[in-house]
């Protein structure tokens, strides 16, 4: 999941993270595990493919995300907490005009998966990376922040404490 121009500045502390998607699907495998991670990189470019996603740089910081329960087409899933994620990002540079990619890679044994929306779903509303952080310097000017999701979806939910 890219996410372009996430708002994040420079220097800052992340205290929380997640990325929530609505369900594309109805899957009632009861068990997946994956592990999240973002790609390592401060100019990420959409995953073309498996093997493309495959092949991208991964931050160190993971999160591993045991026994999702099975899905319902249209519900809304957030994450566990993937702050060590960004945080990461943010200690090699992101500014708030980076983009950012999250990788969920499939660790189950089995080929259940689950499906988030994309940006260009029919109905759906698009993953939104969820964070909130406190800037490096306090600044009385500080609010709410809004960033897009590549396709023209709206990140919500960064704010800047200050």
């Amino acid at each position: 999941m890219l996410f372009a121009g996430c708002g994040i500045p420079a220097g800052c502390t992340v205290d929380a993270g997640v990325f929530r998607y609505i369900a594309r699907d109805t899957i009632s495998a009861t068990q997946v595990d994956v592990d999240i991670y973002a790609e390592d990189s401060l100019t990420p470019s959409a995953v073309t493919g498996h093997a493309d996603g495959d092949g991208k740089t991964l931050t160190t910081a993971k999160v591993d995300w045991d026994n999702i329960p099975a899905e319902t087409a249209g519900n809304t899933i957030d994450s566990p907490e993937i702050k060590t994620i960004i945080q990461e990002l943010v200690d090699s540079g992101l500014d708030d005009g980076d983009d950012v990619q999250i990788l969920v890679h499939t660790t189950s044994t089995d080929t259940a998966t689950r499906v988030p929306s994309s940006y260009d779903h029919a109905t759906n509303d698009p993953p939104e990376l969820r964070t909130t952080y406190t800037p490096a310097s306090t600044d009385p000017e500080a609010s709410l922040i809004g960033g897009k999701l590549v396709g023209g979806g709206v990140l919500l939910g960064r704010r800047l404490v200050g």
